[in-house]
């Protein structure tokens, strides 16, 4: 347990503050008379608990707690990232127990960005709002189903509902089409369930949404041969991402899905909500580095380098790679046997970082550069 006590100073510090400085007072037990692992440890937890100190002051309590689980594996988990420096002030043994009073300056300023581009903290530039146009057809239907259609505006999609529910625990507003009045005045593609990118942004800006996700979701019986009762159903989800100011799409995704069931009606929900999860899931990747590319914020980039072997080698790859314009901080994730996996904040386009980094000189070694996610890279040290 870290006790803490802040400088008087930072009573009237603006959470808004790049930096912050905390003095906090870790403790730890002496194990086996080891006293210098119990100095460490101690101070392991002061950073931590100064960390948990300026999280507290950029956040409610009611955000804290409501983001528990994702403040773990983003702050504080990692919170040697977000301490500029520290200083030990004084250290003492008292019986079995090692105690430190440190003080940490935390990044603050840093955490912010890190919060707002999870979003947890919507302060800077929120994530965008969308609306779902997802045509959606099950075997009975003689025509897909819509709820921008005449007398369908309050049809309940399981594509829409199931992919609404992924968008909204990542943060993304999701506009509740039906609570809106759709102006139809303005609207003439009404009966139409195959929307273009023109009708689909139109319809978009009308309900003031930043994002349109418009496609199509359609499921079909399969064949079952292990059990003639029950009948299965491949559901398949294709969309595209538009924004509405633009009208440039941004991001698709395409996903099938199974279900089984007895009940035709509730096999063919169950794989048309299936495969809106699993759209839903991936979308939120794909948007977040999409959007915050376009918004000129910094987004994570997640590198896997091999070959790290040899250290000189990895610590050159590291100072090229921080060389490289729009990289803001880069950060050692993880450390395994001649590989590591870093966490880069870099704004930009993936594609700009792995084009500067294929123009960089590393003298010793040469790199091979596999993308293998909207937000992720493996490199090989040769």
């Amino acid at each position: 347990m870290a006790l803490t006590l802040m400088l008087a100073s930072n009573v009237q510090a603006q959470t808004q503050s790049p930096v912050q400085t905390f003095v906090v007072l870790g403790t730890s037990p002496v194990r086996s008379g080891n006293v210098s692992q119990a100095r460490e440890k101690a101070i392991s937890e002061s950073l931590v608990a100064a960390v948990a100190l300026a999280t507290a002051d950029i956040m409610r309590v009611d955000a804290l707690v409501r983001n528990f689980t994702q403040l773990n594996e983003t702050i504080y988990n990692q919170a040697d990232s977000y301490v500029q420096d520290y200083k030990v002030l004084t250290e003492a043994t008292f019986g079995q127990i090692y105690r430190v009073m440190v003080q940490v300056r935390v990044a603050t300023g840093k955490m912010t960005q890190q919060l707002t581009r999870a979003g947890v903290l919507q302060t800077e530039k929120p994530l965008p709002s969308v609306v779902l146009l997802i045509a959606e057809q099950q075997p009975l239907d003689v025509r897909p189903r819509y709820w921008w259609g005449p007398g369908m505006q309050h049809f309940q999609s399981a594509t829409e509902n199931a992919m609404a529910a992924s968008l909204s625990t990542k943060g993304f507003t999701v506009i509740d089409h039906a609570a809106r009045v759709l102006q139809t005045a303005a609207w003439e593609a009404e009966d139409n369930p195959d929307l273009d990118n023109r009708e689909a942004v139109k319809l978009g800006a009308l309900l003031q949404a930043d994002l349109v996700v418009v496609g199509t979701s359609i499921v079909h019986p399969t064949p079952n041969t292990t059990d003639s009762r029950v009948r299965s159903y491949k559901a398949i989800l294709t969309a595209r991402v538009l924004r509405t100011d633009t009208g440039e799409e941004i991001a698709n995704i395409t996903r099938t899905a199974m279900a089984a069931d007895a009940d035709g009606l509730e096999g063919s929900q169950e794989a048309l909500a299936v495969a809106g999860s699993l759209s839903g899931q991936a979308l939120t990747d794909q948007l977040v580095a999409a959007w915050q590319q376009q918004t000129g914020q910094a987004m994570p980039v997640e590198i896997l380098v091999e070959g790290t072997g040899k250290l000189g080698n990895f610590i050159r790859f590291r100072q090229k790679l921080s060389e490289i314009s729009g990289v803001k901080a880069i950060h050692i994730k993880e450390i395994k046997p001649n590989e590591a996996t870093l966490r880069v904040d870099y704004q930009g386009r993936l594609q700009d970082l792995i084009d500067a980094l294929k123009l960089k000189d590393f003298e010793s070694f040469h790199i091979n550069i596999q993308a293998v996610a909207p937000n992720n890279l493996k490199i090989q040290l040769i």
